[in-house]
């Protein structure tokens, strides 16, 4: 097999890759190579235009300029937006996501107004529990129930087309307990870091995300949400204005 060369002093060594540009420095095999003087020292990487690009770890990935391929700990990035300096200024990057699933940035803007999460909701109460309905947990099953006056209310089930600033307990990749867990709620991992199968977890089941799952209701805790009409509230909840003729729109939080 051989490697497919663009451009102007490149350095290309290992087969199966495909390198276009200037000044690259390629070693290992099936590569992907675009833009100017980037350093690729592994295999089955890409590093896709842009300049001063370096990728270290295999099946890792990277664009813009000057990036920090240096893992978080024991977690290697897998892909990266670099925006440092230069190669002895610095380097550095504007986003990156780590072998574990965490993506990595200063900050984030969204059009969504609150925080909230994925929880079960009781058998009898699935289509009781439709947008804006607020809502308190069964302590006897930990599952959702409407909210009644007096109750604890946990939060407001949100509309699943809405837009909301993060939604977490998603699980929308695959099963919650497909990897190994501590005592502690932590993953186990081997020698080497990686995370290690759960020996209940079962390939052949074809996995519905919670999405896409009418028990799973999405739940708003913080933020600003649509509430319907007559529905049992926090008093420290704050009512913002009449949103439509079923829903006023609310500032709720967990205090």
């Amino acid at each position: 097999m051989y490697n497919v060369v663009g451009g102007y002093y490149n350095n290309v060594a290992g087969t199966g890759s495909h390198v276009i540009g200037l000044n690259h420095v390629v070693s290992g095999n099936s590569n992907a190579v675009i833009g100017d003087t980037h350093s690729v020292t592994t295999s089955y990487a890409g590093a896709l235009g842009g300049q001063g690009l370096n990728l270290t770890v295999p099946y890792s990935s990277a664009v813009g300029l000057w990036n920090n391929p240096a893992p978080i700990g024991l977690n290697q990035r897998m892909f990266m937006v670099g925006y440092g300096l230069d190669e002895f200024a610095g380097r550095g990057n504007l986003f990156s996501i780590t072998s574990d699933g965490y993506a990595n940035c200063n900050g984030y803007r969204s059009t969504g107004g609150d925080y909230a999460e994925y929880f079960e909701a009781r058998t009898d109460s699935v289509d009781l529990l439709l947008p804006g309905v607020c809502v308190s947990i069964d302590p006897s099953t930990g599952l959702l129930v409407p909210g009644t006056p007096g109750a604890k209310l946990l939060g407001v089930v949100r509309s699943k087309k809405a837009p909301i600033s993060v939604i977490g307990n998603s699980a929308d990749e695959h099963w919650h307990g497909i990897w190994q867990m501590d005592e502690d709620g932590g993953y186990i991992t081997n020698d080497q870091g990686d995370k290690v199968l759960n020996p209940d977890y079962d390939n052949s089941q074809i996995y519905i995300p919670r999405s896409q799952r009418n028990e799973w209701k999405i739940i708003g805790l913080i933020g600003r949400v649509l509430i319907r009409k007559g529905q049992p509230v926090n008093d420290q909840w704050v009512r913002l204005k009449a949103y439509n003729t079923i829903h006023d729109e609310w500032f709720i939080n967990s205090v």
